[in-house]
């Protein structure tokens, strides 16, 4: 093998392991992404008062699929009824599967320093994640009707919440094939970006091997064309 054939096929070596490392990198580097978003809107309406008498508890109407995520956080958007509260309130996110119950989160909170109509964040353990019916309540054995807060609903009578977590597209990628999500959403998009990526690098390995091969023999043709010429 000539010596520049060597040297080619060294610099292609070169451009596919960074074309790997590139692709691993991308697969497995940690991204942030929002899993459930129930946007507010213009007829969003408060739940109503969440008291000692009147306890709330919500399932998605969907299921929601946290298998592979990690970092989960949970967004509440609250009312205060635009004033001071001082009670408190037990929270808690569970899954629901097939009667089996898994919980996420279970905490307590005041009500007190709370800002009317933002979001209140809780973590979520991505210990028992998986993909279920996902559900929440909140209740307060002391919360009164001057003294309590609530949730607000939007326009399709969804809990305003936001859900997000850190994932790779690796995983993105293996849970829509689970669920049979190809060719549509946003992990067949990532998809075909990667198949793109790996056909330019390939493309130009390719070139970096074979034209200037096909220059050389275009130079040979044209010289013994000229040659050719001469001798005539």
């Amino acid at each position: 093998m000539k010596k520049s054939s060597k040297t080619r096929l060294f610099y292609l070596g070169i451009l596919v392991a960074s074309l790997l490392l590139a692709v691993a990198l991308m697969l497995f580097f940690p991204v942030r992404v929002t899993v459930l978003n129930n946007e507010p809107d213009e007829n969003m309406t408060p739940y109503g008062a969440i008291k000692s008498t009147s306890p709330l508890d919500l399932c998605m109407p969907s299921y929601v699929i946290l298998e592979g995520y990690r970092d989960i956080g949970f967004d509440l958007m609250l009312a205060t009824f635009d004033r001071e509260n001082s009670s408190r309130y037990s929270f808690k996110v569970y899954g629901l599967e097939k009667g089996k119950k898994s919980i996420f989160t279970e905490t307590e909170f005041s009500s007190a320093g709370l800002t009317d109509n933002s979001y209140k964040s809780f973590p979520l353990s991505s210990q028992n994640a998986g993909t279920s019916k996902l559900c929440f309540s909140l209740a307060s054995s002391e919360a009164t009707d001057k003294d309590s807060i609530t949730i607000w609903m939007n326009g399709q009578s969804e809990p305003v919440i936001k859900i997000a977590a850190t994932t790779n597209v690796a995983n993105m990628i293996r849970l829509a094939a689970q669920r049979n999500a190809f060719p549509l959403g946003e992990t067949a998009v990532l998809g075909l970006f990667l198949i793109y990526l790996v056909s330019q690098f390939w493309l130009i390995g390719y070139l970096l091997i074979t034209r200037p091969d096909a220059e050389k023999e275009i130079s040979k043709s044209a010289h013994h064309q000229r040659a050719d010429r001469r001798r005539v």
